[in-house]
């Protein structure tokens, strides 16, 4: 479950880094003027009334896929019978940790990007690019 403590350390950044782009100004509702809450108030964890920015929901969406992505996996391993099968299935759950992070970071690109945030985008794209040059795709 290191996954689960890196995704958490990771959303954690996430959060901080999207509190640095620029919020546009509030209606006196309290919400952004083009804000839409697709999913309503949370109350999963009691809490109502919450709402939760579309980035952030995308980037809830992206940390379930990769920990129902790690099961599956996880089942497959276990399941495997072959020695090849086994080691692609490894290799695979090995890169499920950068995979969360290019998400992570590719739905805040899309955000910096859309508020004009240039410079925070640049810097994202440049995490993105050193991710992509790490161990985890190098060619084996």
């Amino acid at each position: 479950m290191r996954i689960l403590h890196t995704t958490t350390v990771f959303l954690a950044l996430a959060l901080i880094a999207s509190a640095a782009c620029a919020a546009p100004p509030l209606d006196p509702t309290g919400q952004p003027p083009d804000f839409q809450d697709p999913s309503g108030s949370i109350s999963s964890s009691g809490v109502t009334g919450l709402k939760v920015s579309p980035m952030h929901l995308e980037i809830q969406k992206a940390v379930e896929k990769a920990q129902a992505t790690e099961q599956r996996l996880l089942k497959e391993l276990a399941a495997a019978t072959e020695d090849e099968e086994a080691e692609r299935l490894v290799h695979r759950i090995e890169r499920l940790e950068t995979e969360l992070k290019l998400a992570v970071l590719k739905i805040q690109v899309h955000y910096a990007h859309a508020q004009g945030h240039w410079d925070l985008e640049y810097r994202l794209r440049a995490r993105i690019m050193k991710l992509l040059e790490g161990e985890a795709y190098a060619v084996k």
